[in-house]
Formats: structure tokens, C-alpha cells, sequence
């Protein structure tokens, strides 16, 4: 609570934060329910048993205590000493009085605990205050900002604070990091008038006496429980019904309502980390680039002007139209007057320059966009008018708009078809040639033969491979059967002539013969006989 931030940032009432702070400081078995309504019992029962309350108000200076300050109460407390750290505050004060074997505390806060166990309220907070992971961990719930807005400070901001309500030793205490001591509130079981065990039921009064303190209007109020982790509470139960020896019919039931409670819970949890996640991202460059394409599309000055409105609207409640209704009628005789001075100014100045001709005058007017002065009979029909004119232009420029984006389009896509075309057209030709001698296959020469390893080359190129006695395919270096020459490949030839490709080749050209520098080229040298 406070003005100045501080080393310690503002955390949202939610019962999502404070689980997670209380998981993130290392306490097991507990979590944070919100509770819409204390006289709800059928809920509470549902959330029993219930180790303590957490209460969010507007403070107030000045008010009240009510109760009695008691700083020998056998109770852990520790003084809020510096802003904003209230929530934390109120959570670990009610943590620390917290004398259940089913949870716990964790390292951080029992050690914490067993520091200041011999220190005074103020020590404590201030020890509190110190703690660098318990600070870390509360300031993980703050926006990240990569900007300072320098803006006027308020002179009149309200200030909220949490309390926590707890039963130690029979006794309902305040604790309140605001105050010097706890406040005790009554013992459990002795108030006068309630016999009730439940110290929920003692309590309640004095949560109601409390808001009712406050105007009728005020609903700036949050009410919070902390309970058992309800998850582990429900699989406790189904393994209780599971040894039980009852009607199967209605141990099943339950158990499938149990089970349906603990789905609902890992819903839940799901739930309170990505809103979480949402609280803790700065959306300021999101933002940012959605004005940047707003203003760059022309829709951002239309959006802020319907959107003043708007807020123009819900501002003015009847009481305060009453109010202000011969005003804004006074600005709007104003607004008018002032408009038709300008018109007949500007039309004056029009008709008394000679040099300017007539379509000229007519081509100012439209740029500047005045009309003639309007009468106070003519002043409605002129102004409707004047916004048909308008929003014809604006629909005829939305429709050119919209023709142009599908010109563009309908260019784009022919050329993504011819593109398509082309490339398809590639890879049939390159298909239907041989990868050696880069020839399309025919024929009567370059028949396509296929090799062992599935590979197709013409005839050509296998009959010279078979001359040179190489039986490997030149892409996978396999080698394939020497009478690869008779293998032809007639799914390609069908292919070939369904397309209307496979065509008389010409005959190969010989190769040329190799020469080797400082040698003649080989010849045939016959035999000599002897």
C-alpha cells in the first residue's frame, strides 16, 4: 500500500498470483480460493477447512481499530516497514501461524522464521523487507516496462491494503502490517451469542462491519481463503473410498465426481499460469506496431474519434447531462457562428479576385472543403449533404481500393501459374532425357534402358558403357547386369508416348577421340604372321 513503488511493485488481488507466490516461496500443500460471498456455506464447506482469510480494502487514515491490540499474543507478526508490500505481508504473516502437519513452509520461510523468532514486529518486517528471493519473487508479478511515462501524479489516488484473519489457540486475530501488534477479535467458541466451533462464523461480523463502514456504492472489496491444495485433498479421498467397504454404486459415483473436481482443477491451474504469463508480458511494442498499422491502412484517426465519442457518451450519466446540456449547447452556437464567419470570409475573398476564374474558385472550395454559407432553414439539409458527398467519395475509393487488390492478386497468381507451369514443363523434359549425355530419348537410338539400380539412361550411353567393360551406374556407382542393353524401361516409353514425345532421334554422333600430348592417336596394327 502506498504511492512511492518502492524496491516493492503493486500485485493484483487474484487468487492465481498469491498461489503461485506461495508455491514460488517453497510452501506445499496450501493454495488461494477467492470467496464471492461469505455467507455462501454450502462453498465454504466445500473449502473446510479453511487456515485463514485474506481481505483487500480501500484504507482509510484514520480509522478505527476494532478490537484490541495484544503485542504478547502468541501470535507470529511482522510490521509492514516499507510500500507496496502488503500482499506478501499479509500472506506470510498468515503462513507463519499456520500449525498443520498436512503442509509445508518450505526452506525459505522456515529459516526466515527461526531468524526472527526473537525479534520484535518491526525487526521482523524489516528482515521481511530485506529478503532478496521473497522480493524477487513478488516483484515477478509486475509488468516489464521499456518506457517511463511522465505523466502528472494524481492528487487524489486510492490506496488498498490487505489484512489476514487467522484462528491461533482458540483466539481470532487481525493481523494487520499497518499496526503495531495483532489484533484480537474474540475467542472461539465464547463470543457471546455464538456457540459455533467455526471461527468462520465469528468472523463474518466483523468482515461485514467492516464494509459497511464504507458508502453504499463501494464495491472496491476482495475476499480471499487460504485452504488445503484442493487436488490433493480429492485423490486423498477417491484412496479412502478405494479401501472402503460400501454399495460399489455409490462409491463409484462419488469417485467420479471426485474425479471430475480434480480435472477441474488442473484446469484451473492451467488457467492461473498462462493468465500469469499474460500479467507479467509488455504488450507496449504489440501495441506500438498495431497503431503503426492502423495509421499506415488510414483507420487509426477514424478509431480515435468514435472512440472519443464513445467515451463522451458513457461520461455524460443523466445527472450530469442536466448539468452541462445548455453548455455544450452554447459551444455548438459557437462552433457554428465561427464556421460561418470563415465561409463568407473565404467566399468574399473568392468573388472580389478578378484573376480567378470560376472553375478555380469551385477547385479552392473542394480542397479546402467549405461550402457555401448554409441559412438556418438549409443548416441540416446542407450538412447531410455534405456527409453524403462524403461517404460516396469514401465508398468509391474503397471499391478502387478493393479492384486494385484484386488486380494485384489475380497478377500474382498468373504468374505463380506460369512459374508452376514452367517448372513442371523442366521436370517432365528433364524426366524424359538422359542423365549422361544430356539427349531426350527416342526411338531408334537413344532407347531408354533401364539398370539394376532402377537408374535410366539411353542405349547410347549403356552400349559404350558395355564397350568399356563398365557395368556401374555413373549416379549410384552400383554395378548392373551386363545385359542391361536388353532392359528397356516401357513405363517411361508409355509415358513418353501418351505425351506425344517419343519421337525419331537422330544417330549418335562418335565420340571424339582422346589425343594425349606427345602421342599419335591409337590405331589398328595388323598382325604379322609368322
Amino acid at each position: 500500500m502506498g504511492t512511492d513503488a518502492g524496491d516493492w511493485c503493486l500485485i493484483e488481488s487474484d487468487p492465481g498470483v498469491f498461489t503461485e507466490l506461495i508455491n514460488g516461496i517453497g510452501v506445499q500443500g496450501f493454495q488461494i480460493e477467492e470467496l464471492y460471498s461469505i455467507d455462501d456455506e454450502e462453498h465454504l464447506d466445500k473449502l473446510k477447512p479453511i487456515y485463514g482469510l485474506i481481505f483487500l480494502f480501500k484504507w482509510r487514515q484514520g480509522e478505527e481499530v476494532e478490537g484490541t491490540l495484544q503485542p504478547d499474543a502468541p501470535v507470529y507478526f511482522a510490521k509492514q516497514v516499507i510500500t507496496n508490500a502488503c500482499a506478501s505481508q499479509a500472506i506470510i504473516n498468515l503462513l507463519l501461524n499456520i500449525d498443520s502437519n498436512d503442509v509445508s513452509l518450505g526452506n525459505t520461510l522456515e529459516n526466515f522464521k527461526n531468524f526472527t523468532q526473537n525479534f520484535d514486529a518491526g525487526l521482523r518486517g524489516l528482515t521481511l523487507s530485506n529478503s532478496e528471493e521473497i522480493r524477487k519473487l513478488h516483484n515477478s508479478f509486475s509488468r516489464e516496462h521499456f518506457m517511463e511515462m511522465d505523466l502528472p501524479k494524481i492528487k487524489s489516488e486510492d490506496n488498498f491494503h490487505f489484512i489476514a484473519y487467522v484462528p491461533v489457540e482458540d483466539k481470532i486475530y487481525e493481523l494487520d502490517g499497518l499496526r503495531d501488534a495483532p489484533i484480537f477479535l474474540a475467542d472461539i467458541n465464547k463470543e457471546e451469542g455464538n456457540n459455533s466451533t467455526d471461527w468462520i462464523d465469528i468472523v463474518r461480523p466483523f468482515i461485514k462491519r467492516r464494509i459497511e463502514k464504507y458508502t453504499a456504492g463501494e464495491i472496491h472489496f476482495n475476499l480471499m481463503a487460504l485452504v488445503p491444495n484442493l487436488r490433493s485433498k480429492y485423490e486423498q479421498r477417491i484412496a479412502e473410498l478405494s479401501t472402503m467397504e460400501m454399495d460399489s454404486a455409490e462409491v463409484g459415483l462419488e469417485i467420479s465426481q471426485l474425479q471430475n473436481l480434480i480435472e477441474d482443477e488442473k484446469d484451473k491451474m492451467k488457467r492461473y499460469k498462462i493468465e500469469n504469463n499474460r500479467r507479467r508480458h509488455n504488450y507496449m511494442p504489440f501495441l506500438i506496431e498495431l497503431l503503426k498499422c492502423l495509421a499506415k491502412e488510414g483507420k487509426l484517426v477514424d478509431l480515435v474519434c468514435e472512440a472519443q465519442e464513445k467515451k463522451k457518451k458513457s461520461a455524460t450519466s443523466p445527472t450530469k447531462k442536466v448539468k452541462i446540456q445548455s453548455k455544450v449547447e452554447e459551444q455548438e452556437k459557437e462552433k457554428k457562428c465561427a464556421f460561418n464567419q470563415e465561409n463568407v470570409k473565404l467566399n468574399e475573398e473568392l468573388e472580389n479576385d478578378a484573376s480567378t476564374s470560376l472553375n478555380q474558385q469551385i477547385i479552392k472550395k473542394i480542397k479546402l472543403f467549405v461550402p457555401p454559407p448554409p441559412t438556418a432553414e438549409t443548416m441540416d439539409p446542407v450538412r447531410e449533404a455534405q456527409l453524403a458527398e462524403l461517404a460516396r467519395i469514401k465508398q468509391k475509393l474503397e471499391k478502387e481500393k478493393v479492384a486494385e487488390s484484386e488486380r494485384i492478386e489475380q497478377e500474382r497468381r498468373e504468374e505463380i501459374k506460369k512459374c508452376q507451369e514452367k517448372k513442371d514443363k523442366e521436370e517432365v523434359e528433364d524426366a524424359f532425357t538422359c542423365s549422361v549425355c544430356k539427349q531426350r530419348f527416342g526411338k531408334k537410338h537413344r532407347i531408354p534402358v533401364l539398370f539394376t539400380c532402377s537408374h535410366t539412361f539411353c542405349a547410347v550411353c549403356a552400349s559404350r558403357m558395355k564397350e568399356e567393360n563398365l557395368f556401374t551406374c555413373p549416379k549410384c556407382r552400383k554395378i548392373s547386369l551386363r545385359n542391361v542393353l536388353d532392359n528397356k524401361n516401357y513405363q517411361l516409353i508409355e509415358a513418353m508416348e501418351a505425351m506425344k514425345m517419343y519421337e525419331d532421334d537422330d544417330p549418335p554422333t562418335p565420340p571424339p577421340t582422346p589425343r594425349i600430348r606427345g602421342r599419335l592417336p591409337p590405331r589398328d596394327i595388323p598382325t604379322i604372321r609368322q
